[in-house]
């Protein structure tokens, strides 16, 4: 399969969400793959975050077709932060339930890499076949890698450092969201109770704007729950933008340098 290919099952022309795909790791992969089985995706999603959101929008008196099942989740737009290719998995397995997966991932590939993206570019090829028979206007669910900032990874010189953050800008403002007929907004995340910091920031906006927020822990197995999205305290956003400013991003917003020492600066070599 070519890259062309995988990318616009991805990103078909004409769907509802495609101005928002990233394209970086397409672009990172072989000019022909051949994909391979997708392995055993995910299977908390039924009793974790479907069958919940199913439950409100009947709760909430949503309209309820009786010939379609999921016609009850029309209205949401789900944000997937899970590290590397688990949540690419996750956005295949609620591509099964008429969600579109939007990669969202904008960092690149390079020699010696902080992060190795490779499975979740593996993902993207095995997985692209999949999609071809979602409809044009299926609602969002938005690919982030929860390890984009690379903490607790060692960073040294000859490295490719492609740690990233994500921006209000990466998704759809929210009167983008509801345009689309989106009201609510799940976020399937682990590792705490809060949204990372970068992600908050977009959240809160929609919130604050009359998206309804749920929220479903996969570590802890919590299902899909109402929750308030609290803005980040001022501490919180200092120390974020000083994290942020540590990064390299060139100038069309993309995540990656080559760790050098600087010009002029002596080598430790004979």
């Amino acid at each position: 399969m070519k890259k062309g290919d995988i990318h616009a099952l991805w990103a078909p022309l004409d769907a509802t969400w495609t101005p928002w795909v990233k394209p970086v790791l397409f672009a990172h992969l072989d000019e022909e793959s051949t994909p391979s089985p997708v392995v055993v995706l995910p299977t908390w999603l039924q009793a974790g975050v479907i069958s919940p959101l199913e439950r409100d929008a009947v709760d909430a008196g949503r309209d309820q077709h009786p010939y379609r099942r999921s016609r009850g989740l029309d209205d949401v737009a789900v944000v997937i932060d899970l590290p590397g290719a688990e949540g690419a998995l996750a956005g295949l397995a609620l591509a099964q339930h008429r969600f579109r997966p939007v990669p969202l991932y904008n960092a690149m590939m390079g020699p010696s890499p902080v992060l190795d993206l490779q499975p979740i570019m593996d993902v993207l090829v095995d997985g692209a076949a999949d999609l071809a028979s979602l409809p044009l206007g299926a609602p969002p669910a938005f690919l982030l890698d929860a390890d984009r900032m690379g903490r607790g990874r060692r960073r040294e010189l000859g490295n490719f450092d492609n740690r990233s953050v994500c921006f209000p800008t990466d998704f759809p403002s929210a009167t983008t969201l509801r345009s689309s007929g989106i009201r609510r907004a799940l976020l399937i995340h682990s590792g705490g109770e809060r949204p990372a910091i970068d992600l908050a920031e977009t959240l809160v906006q929609w919130q604050e704007q009359g998206i309804a927020f749920f929220s479903a822990r996969v570590d802890t197995g919590d299902p899909a729950t109402p929750r308030i999205v609290k803005r980040p305290s001022w501490f919180q956003r200092l120390f974020h933008v000083l994290e942020r400013r540590q990064l390299f991003r060139d100038a069309s917003g993309v995540f990656g340098e080559l760790l050098q020492l600087p010009r002029g600066y002596p080598s430790s070599g004979g």
